[in-house]
């Protein structure tokens, strides 16, 4: 991807149930990007809606973040929140952090490739 003045190499992916490979992770270290389900760290697991609504907070989100050898632990770069409403189901959650997903990830990356600042 180019920009005015940078060049952006990057990785991406988006709900992998594998680990990236350690030679992946070499090769590319700092520029593979994963777009998480949740406001990383303060809400993982894999039925992350369910956990958001019994926890009662008022907010739930997706994060954009580096990936490392273990699961969502590398530092979150972009956060989208999303307000959990009061009749909330996991479900209707679900469609608008994926709704923020959608907005998210091309909005981090555009702003990655227009910038000389290292991700």
């Amino acid at each position: 991807m180019k920009g005015r003045d940078t060049e952006f190499a990057g990785v991406g992916h988006r709900r992998l149930h594998e680990k990236t490979s350690p030679a992946t992770l070499d090769t590319h270290a700092g520029h593979i990007l994963n777009i998480h389900l949740s406001l990383l760290s303060r809400h993982d697991g894999q039925h992350v809606h369910e956990i958001v609504l019994a926890s009662g907070d008022p907010v739930s989100g997706a994060s954009v973040h580096h990936v490392t050898a273990e699961y969502d632990e590398g530092p979150a770069i972009a956060r989208q929140e999303v307000p959990v409403l009061p009749d909330d189901t996991p479900k209707t959650l679900a469609e608008r952090v994926l709704t923020a997903e959608h907005s998210l990830l091309p909005t981090t990356i555009a702003a990655i490739a227009s910038t000389t600042q290292p991700i």
